[in-house]
């Protein structure tokens, strides 16, 4: 089995195609822990010092308010949602309307009221 590169074919796998099409790798090319010292690795995972110093001294300053939401009256129970779905597909003009779609007609009802609640 062979693939096209450029003009010519190459086998396709093997150490050969490699090495044919992008040479050796040479030695500073590779990765190397070589460099890496043990001084580099702790400082690199050592804990760092936080600069929240103004952070906090503006927190201190401005207060953030707690804003709890109002209570909800109007609570979308389960009961409600399935019978709205039942009256959606049960009306022949949802059912016209989406008589050519894929998904089946109930999922396609849910996801109309769902959309008519939240928004």
């Amino acid at each position: 089995m062979s693939y096209l590169q450029g003009n010519r074919a190459v086998p396709a796998g093997g150490k050969e195609t490699t090495e044919a099409l992008f040479g050796t790798r040479s030695t500073s090319r590779k990765c190397s822990g070589a460099h890496i010292t043990k001084e580099n690795v702790e400082n690199f995972f050592s804990r760092k010092k936080s600069s929240d110093s103004t952070s906090q001294t503006a927190t201190e300053e401005c207060p953030a308010e707690v804003i709890e939401p109002p209570p909800r009256t109007d609570v979308f129970t389960p009961e409600q949602f399935c019978n709205s779905v039942s009256k959606k597909v049960e009306d022949e003009l949802f059912v016209k309307e989406h008589c050519n779609k894929k998904a089946p007609l109930a999922i396609i009802a849910a996801a109309s009221v769902a959309v008519e609640q939240t928004i």
